[in-house]
């Protein structure tokens, strides 16, 4: 019997308890299950750790993390004053947050390069590296860029 499986994106700590592998309000095809949940979790947005990733591993869920560069603070590329074109999903950033971020960006950036690596590498590594993260999503629009992101996981 070919088996079927589901991923979900945005779910909450109690949607994923012991009730994790029930269909959902039919929306699952018949006799399919959730194996994998894609959450935002990186350097910035660390909540997941204290319940959600704790809870997805003992149901033997796959984590796939989305934005684990921080929409790119966290790769170093903007500062407190970046500004973007309207329709960029940063320019819809408050501004105390984007100077939070950018402040991360910054020290990941420092800590990076006394390791050896790029702000990239080092924010995608510590993502990675959590038993509980299946995979992570990146965006990537160069080849170098490519070769960075996969520089990270060895």
């Amino acid at each position: 019997m070919n088996r079927r499986t589901l991923g979900r994106t945005g779910l909450s700590v109690s949607e994923i308890g012991s009730q994790w592998n029930a269909r959902w309000s039919g929306c699952a095809p018949t006799g399919s299950t959730s194996s994998t949940v894609q959450i935002v979790y990186n350097l910035a947005r660390r909540e997941a750790e204290d319940t959600f990733l704790p809870t997805a591993q003992a149901a033997n869920v796959g984590v796939i993390a989305r934005e684990p560069l921080a929409n790119g603070f966290l790769a170093g590329r903007y500062n407190a004053d970046s500004t973007w074109e309207r329709g960029d999903i940063r320019s819809r950033m408050p501004r105390p947050y984007v100077t939070q971020l950018a402040a991360l960006g910054q020290r990941v950036r420092e800590l990076a390069e006394k390791s050896g690596m790029t702000a990239t590498q080092l924010a995608l590594k510590f993502v990675l590296d959590r038993g509980e993260v299946a995979s992570a999503i990146v965006g990537m629009k160069t080849v170098r860029q490519v070769e960075e992101n996969l520089n990270a996981g060895m």
